[in-house]
This record gives C-alpha cells, structure tokens and sequence, in this order.
C-alpha cells in the first residue's frame, strides 16, 4: 500500500503549478514548453520512487538481517620474521632553471624498505586470521608441538626475515577453539504471516528467566552452555565448545545447552519466540532440573530441522538420565550427530518481507516533506524558464 504514495508528488506538482499559474496554466499545455512542463511533472515522481525505493530495500535488509555464531578451531600458526629490502621508488621533485623557471620532474631513488614482524592462524576452513604476539604465543604454548622452519630464499638487503609454523597434533586437549559472528538473510524473522514468534523484549526476558546469546570473549570463544551452572564444570563447557568446534564447519551445527532450575517446561515456547525460533545452524537443548539436586526435570530440543528425530531422541534421552550430565549428554550428541541436517533458509525465499508500521510511516513522512520540496521546486523552475 505504501507505493500509492507515489501519487503524491505527482499530484502536488499539478497543484502547485494550478495555484501559481492561475492565468495561463491551461496554455501551457499548447505552447512549444510543453515537454520542459511535462518533465518538470514527472521527475519529483521519477526522485521520490528511487528514495522510497531504496528506503523500502534498506528498512527490509535491517528487517530480514539475523547473526548466527559459527565454531571453527586453529589448525596451524605461522609467524614471518622481519625483514627488509632495497628498492627503487618514483620521486618528484621541484626544479628552477637558469631562467628562473620551476618545473616537476621524476626521478628514481633507491631506498631500504623494512617489513614488520606478522602473525598468523590458520582455522579449519582454511581461513587466515591476523594475531597478536600474545595470541600467537599462548596458541605455540597450548599446543607444545615442535617448529617448522621456513627458508623464505629472499633477496633480503641487511635483515633475512625467515618464517616458523606450528601445526596443531589433533590433540583434543590442547585444541585452540574460534568463534565468530556471521550475519545471513532470515526472511522468517520479517514476515508477519508466517512463523510469526511472540514480541519478547529484553526486559520481558527478564522478568521470565529467559536467556540471551553468550558473548563471544577475548578468546573470541563462547560459552555454549546457558543458565544455571551449580553443577556445571569447567571440563563440561570444554566438552561442548569442542562438540561445536569440530563438527561447526563440517556439519554446519552450534549446540547451546540451556539449564533452567525448578521452572516448567512451557518457558521454553517464551525462549524459543525470544530467540525468534534460533539460527538455522543452532541445535537448541533446554533442560530443566532441580536446583538442589541437580535431578532432571524436564527436557525440550529446538531447531529448525525438518526431520525433528534429532529433537525427539535427544529429549527423550536427557529425560531418561537421572541427573544432567554434560559427558553423557556430549557422548550421545557424537554418536547422533548423522541425524542433523541444517536447513536451508533459501527454503522461504517465497516469503514476503513486510514493513513494520513504524517504517511505514517513516516513508510516508520522508515523500510528503520531499514532495512538497521537489513540487516547489518544479514551480520556481518553471517561473524561471519564463523569465
């Protein structure tokens, strides 16, 4: 419906032009301006569909824009030497004649160029990532493995900058995991129609125990496990980053364990809307247990799955164990892991995005001001051709 505004600087022209040219606005219309009248007509119409158009693709990107955590982990490390050469550079320079006449001319100079010390790592996607020392180092300290040397056979000037490598063993205790934020397109969180999730705003999350995502932490790693922690081990959170870090890539899955002590099960249908239903990677398992005993007392899985098997047989399993135990839980998730199949959000490209009435009104206000602008300044146009 918003595109009906597109009438309206059209129609503020035309009054425009019948208010100010009482007397000879029908003759204009017979005369040789009638193109310059026409083009002046028609180009506040041509300006504002473009600014709505592109106000209408920039508020449904913001509307359809979601982030997703994706795990990967460092499979080597590599650091390059200082290092410097000579080189030839183009100059320029002022001269003066013997007349007394200035001119620039170029000229080419030799000079020692010195390259810094860099820092790498290397993720199992093959991705290269810029460290610090500081990361560099405790990276070749976790990991204890020996050095690669590196010849770099360059035509060096006074300093031969060489390169070491460290490739990780795959030696689960020592792996260095790696998280990062990946912004994609979900048509589902901005439509109206479809799969719409109750509004739950943070402070509502609150008030009913729900959970946000974990940040990610100078480590740029995340905690996988959400909530109530009493019973929760150091060697438990390691287990699941490590679940996520080697399957994240592969399988394309994030694991979050959520714990709610001494609540019912219905707060995981808030916390499924408050997440908007999770990202299309994330495997979502709520568990509810007893804050003194750490027994369990429900248990709820979500995603966007479309086999739910996975869902079914994990909630099944949890509610079968007396007690949450991460191992146990971590155990089963490697053994089930051929039951995950990520769906594809291209699967609602049928989707269509709506505005929001906000945005609605926002476009509604930036035609009228900017109708009004363009219509004015059509009349001023035409008066001026007239002169």
């Amino acid at each position: 419906m918003i595109w009906f505004s597109l009438f309206i600087p059209f129609i503020l022209s035309i009054l425009f032009l019948l208010y100010f040219n009482k007397d000879s606005f029908s003759d204009r219309f017979n005369s040789d301006e009638l193109k310059f009248n026409l083009v002046v007509l028609f180009v506040p119409t041509l300006i504002v569909g473009i600014v709505m158009l592109i106000m209408n693709l920039a508020m449904i990107s913001n509307n359809t824009d979601d982030v997703e955590y994706l795990s990967y982990y460092y499979t080597k490390i590599y650091h390059e030497d200082k290092w410097n050469e000579r080189v030839w550079v183009t100059k320029t320079r002022t001269v003066t004649d013997s007349k007394g006449n200035t001119h620039t001319e170029t000229y080419q100079e030799r000079e020692t160029r010195t390259h810094p010390e860099k820092w790498y790592g290397y993720l199992n996607n093959g991705s290269e990532l810029s460290l610090t020392p500081n990361e560099y180092n405790n990276i070749r300290k976790r990991w204890n493995v020996p050095e690669h040397f590196i010849d770099k056979h360059r035509n060096y000037y006074t300093i031969d900058g060489d390169a070491q490598e460290y490739i990780w063993d795959k030696n689960n205790e020592t792996i260095k995991t790696y998280v990062k934020k990946h912004h994609y397109t979900n048509k589902v969180i901005g439509t109206e129609t479809a799969f719409k999730f109750n509004e739950i705003t943070q402070e509502e999350a609150k008030t009913l125990g729900l959970y946000d995502y974990p940040n990610i932490d100078n480590n740029d790693e995340q905690d996988p496990i959400i909530g109530y922690k009493k019973f929760i081990s150091f060697n438990d959170i390691k287990q699941i980053k490590l679940y996520n870090a080697l399957n994240g890539y592969k399988k394309q899955i994030g694991v979050y364990v959520l714990i709610y002590p001494n609540s019912s099960s219905s707060i995981v249908e808030d916390q499924r809307s408050y997440w908007q239903g999770g990202n299309k990677n994330e495997f979502v398992i709520c568990v509810g247990i007893d804050s003194l005993t750490n027994k369990v007392q429900w248990s709820q899985c979500f995603s966007w799955l479309d086999d739910i098997t996975m869902e079914v047989e994990c909630r099944n399993f949890i509610n079968s164990q007396d007690k949450l135990n991460i191992t146990v839980l971590n155990n089963w998730l490697e053994k089930n892991s051929n039951l995950w199949k990520r769906k594809e959000f291209s699967d609602f490209n049928y989707l269509n995005v709506s505005l929001s009435d906000s945005q609605e009104i926002t476009i509604l206000w930036t035609v009228i001001i900017l109708s009004l602008i363009m219509a004015i300044s059509g009349v001023i146009m035409i008066k001026s051709n007239d002169l």
